[in-house]
């Protein structure tokens, strides 16, 4: 080493700088790697599905005002729009739970979605009974039967909904404590890191210039 050209080591030195310059990067680029797929499952999985089944919620909370306006209206005209209204309603959650289905992952939000499912035929069966009573023009049955059978399917149904709701929500912050954890992750790589190279490029500062100074002395 004492022998080797002043050149030589300044080459060496540049090289050696070069270097840590590179894995400063590489480690800012390994952690914010981390970080952005933490926030990706954030953005693009946990906050559609809570969409989701807010949207379930919505249309449920649809459906029932549609059941009591059908009770409601005094025209054949106003029937119709509300059972319109309603089945366009059930579409859009049969939609939401297809589209839902598909991005499930974690075993406990397929089973709770299966129970909202199971709800929801049974829901279903239980409108197609009270529009068949309001069909046939029995109100005062269909009333009756919308209070003592319906709406305690309905009370199940959203209960499964709010289960599954619930349970998005853990998985939603536990995907948020993670992408904050890469945060300070990300931080603490990149200050350590920093500290290193800036001691090693001390070390190699002082290197060089005693490589110069020391022929110069002699």
């Amino acid at each position: 080493m004492k022998d080797m050209k002043i050149s030589t080591r300044l080459m060496l030195g540049f090289a050696l700088m070069c270097a840590l310059m590179l894995a400063l990067g590489a480690v800012a680029l390994w952690e914010g790697g981390k970080l952005e797929s933490g926030f990706g499952v954030v953005v693009e999985q946990d906050m559609p599905r809570l969409e989701m089944i807010s949207g379930i919620d919505e249309q449920l909370s649809e459906i029932a005002i549609d059941q009591r306006d059908a009770l409601l209206v005094q025209t054949p005209e106003g029937y119709q729009q509300a059972k319109q209204r309603l089945l366009e309603a059930r579409n859009k959650i049969r939609e939401l739970m297809q589209r839902l289905k598909t991005s499930l992952i974690d075993p406990r939000g397929r089973a709770l979605h299966e129970a909202i499912a199971a709800q929801r035929v049974k829901y279903i069966a239980g409108q197609d009974e009270f529009f068949a009573l309001m069909d046939k023009g029995n109100g005062g049955s269909a009333r009756d039967y919308l209070d003592s059978d319906l709406r305690p399917l309905l009370a199940s149904y959203m209960k499964a909904v709010a289960e599954l709701k619930d349970f998005q929500k853990e998985l939603l912050g536990r995907s948020v404590d993670a992408a904050h954890q890469s945060a300070r992750s990300l931080q603490t790589s990149v200050w350590a890191a920093a500290a290193i190279a800036l001691v090693l490029a001390i070390i190699l500062a002082l290197w060089i210039i005693r490589a110069i100074t020391n022929p110069l002395r002699r």
